[in-house]
């Protein structure tokens, strides 16, 4: 509530003392895996907090920490699909602030590695619009990232909007897609459009990851 009415610094406080409680609890008793992922989401929301305010560099070291506990999780228990899940978005939010920060060499290869996650995770069940949403949306971000580029792949960037469209034109023909999903169509094919001919890059990607 405080960072929704436009107090972040009361914010931070908040889930400051929420994460110290949450750490405490989870090094009781490392085994109990709740405890670990609550702490997980703490480390996000604070991070989130940090990159809504411009600082990068507190986001990316908080967005580390929660990666530390998802890739333990999912390291423990690979069937999880919850813990393969959140590694994936551990990847996606570290590669936001990498791209911000400018180190887009670094950003291609923590969404390489969502990437990677999400495309097994969609290919465990074909009917599940949550997983092919959040692989559609990877190769978006991917597809924006290899154009900008100072060398820009434009082969791979294509192939990338094109399996992203792909997954979302079935999607929205059968009315599985959220509005803003929906819309995200237009927006890759411009990215597509952009990438055959001498024309200004579109908007990159929203952050959408939970």
């Amino acid at each position: 509530m405080q960072n929704a009415e436009g107090d972040p610094k009361a914010a931070l406080e908040s889930y400051g003392k929420g994460v110290e409680i949450g750490a405490k609890l989870a090094g009781n008793d490392p085994s109990n895996t709740e405890w670990q992922r609550d702490l997980f989401i703490s480390y996000n929301t604070i991070g989130d907090v940090q990159n809504a305010q411009g600082d990068l560099k507190a986001a990316l070291d908080l967005y580390r920490k929660g990666m530390e506990i998802s890739a333990k999780l999912a390291g423990n228990d690979p069937s999880n699909t919850e813990w393969q899940r959140n590694l994936s978005v551990s990847h996606n939010k570290i590669g936001n602030v990498q791209s911000a920060q400018g180190d887009l060499k670094a950003a291609l290869e923590s969404y390489r590695r969502a990437l990677e996650i999400l495309t097994k995770l969609a290919a465990l069940d074909a009917e599940n619009t949550t997983w092919k949403v959040d692989l559609a949306y990877s190769h978006w971000k991917m597809a924006y990232l290899l154009g900008i580029l100072p060398n820009p792949d434009k082969h791979q960037s294509e192939s990338a909007c094109k399996s992203a469209l792909e997954i979302l034109r079935p999607l929205a023909g059968q009315h599985r897609l959220a509005a803003e999903e929906a819309g995200w169509i237009r927006e890759i094919e411009t990215l597509l459009s952009s990438l055959t001919a001498p024309q200004k890059m579109p908007n990159k990607p929203p952050n959408r990851d939970p």
